[in-house]
């Protein structure tokens, strides 16, 4: 499909006006991306090991250019390493305590031991071994010394991170989030930044909808998940095309980066219902669906009032097709303001969901990010009031701009 017949295509469904406000919001949008250059701050590793401070769940290292790294285990199989300085993550899942409290009920005392040998200390319990070289390399073995990863001490730019860790030979890597590319992504290189494509995208591209900063690797030597807690900009190379049937060694270096933030990691070796079922712990549980989710779903725009939705509803059960959930998009809203309804169109959106929930039908409801610009629509003043839209340096509250092409300011 051509530029101009994509062009005519978005007039169509959305008018010529949407179409222009959103091209005119992309080339803003472009204009301050381009405020934001790439990091040309000089690199600074680690340097030598000043100081050691030994912690009830592990230790902290200082360094000679003021750089520090926590080890911290949490259990006996999942362990947490921070360097800084960069700002450290808001715990939006589990707090510290609730983490100590949740991932193990028994005193670290009862299963970690820390020993140093010459430049090396060693962090072992019954479920994994970390090792810390001098150098700033770590080492995560399991219990028969199997070598699981290896990550070397990482640079900082400016408010950046960047880590070098080496895959096996054998090594499979999965996760990331939502991909294009085949289901190993060994080979493959990806960024941590969402997007809409809008549906126009295709295998390998990069990034989509989803992603997030974790991984499972798997190779002969045993398997793992990775969690880089990071919520900034980033990208990850991961070299080579691993093959399950190799052997254990390392191989050429991956690399991982963040523009911003503290370079924070959790570690759990394992197999996979034991990683994910970890994994979780750490994030929190999303709670059982109802059984109604997994039914067909109606949903798309252009609902507009309440007659538009009960007579998709009858046309459903005229031709017998099943139907569990139809989902009404921002139409149904008061001018697009967000958790409003229009009374006009919709009179009484709880009757229809009550009465279509009697036909075995829920009734979904869209809500959007986008807070219309409207000095008389309270949820906008408060949002501005305490200062809770997003920005930029240039404009501390949110600019003005348009969801899925109408307009909002």
């Amino acid at each position: 499909m051509s530029l101009l017949q994509k062009f005519l295509l978005a007039v169509q469904f959305i008018g010529v006006w949407a179409v222009l406000r959103t091209i005119l919001y992309a080339l803003y949008r472009d204009w301050m991306n381009r405020g934001y250059k790439p990091v040309t701050d000089p690199c600074a590793r680690p340097g030598t090991v000043q100081g050691f401070e030994a912690t009830p769940r592990g230790g902290i290292f200082r360094f000679e250019n003021g750089i520090t790294l926590e080890v911290h285990f949490l259990a006996p199989d999942i362990v947490r390493t921070t360097w800084t300085p960069g700002k450290l993550p808001t715990p939006y899942a589990l707090s510290q305590a609730a983490l100590d409290e949740t991932l193990s009920p028994i005193s670290p005392e009862a299963y970690l031991a820390t020993r140093k040998d010459s430049e090396v200390w060693i962090f072992s319990t019954p479920a994994l071994t970390l090792t810390f070289h001098s150098t700033g390399t770590l080492e995560y073995r399991s219990p028969d010394g199997e070598l699981l990863k290896c990550e070397d001490s990482p640079t900082r730019a400016g408010e950046g991170w960047t880590q070098t860790f080496n895959l096996q030979p054998s090594e499979h890597i999965y996760g990331l989030g939502e991909r294009t590319a085949g289901l190993n992504l060994r080979g493959g290189r990806y960024r941590f930044w969402n997007s809409d494509p809008a549906g126009s995208y295709g295998p390998g591209t990069d990034p989509v909808y989803v992603s997030v900063p974790v991984w499972i690797g798997r190779h002969v030597g045993g398997s793992y998940l990775t969690f880089y807690e990071n919520s900034w900009e980033g990208e990850v190379a991961f070299e080579g095309k691993g093959e399950l049937g190799g052997t254990v060694g390392t191989e050429g270096n991956s690399q991982i980066s963040f523009v911003g933030g503290a370079l924070r990691s959790y570690f759990i070796p394992g197999e996979l219902p034991h990683l994910t079922r970890r994994f979780s712990d750490l994030t929190g549980r999303a709670p059982l669906p109802p059984r109604w989710v997994l039914g067909f779903h109606q949903s798309r725009w252009g609902y507009m009032n309440e007659g538009d939705i009960r007579r998709v509803v009858k046309g459903f059960r005229e031709r017998d097709l099943p139907l569990a959930a139809i989902h009404l998009d921002i139409d149904y809203m008061r001018g697009f303001r967000v958790f409003t309804v229009d009374q006009t169109r919709f009179p009484d959106l709880g009757k229809l969901a009550g009465d279509l929930s009697a036909q075995g039908v829920k009734v979904v409801t869209i809500i959007d990010p986008g807070v219309k610009v409207d000095g008389d629509f309270d949820v906008y003043r408060e949002g501005l009031e305490g200062g809770m839209f997003c920005g930029s340096h240039e404009f501390p509250q949110a600019p003005l701009s348009s969801v899925e092409g109408r307009e909002l300011g």
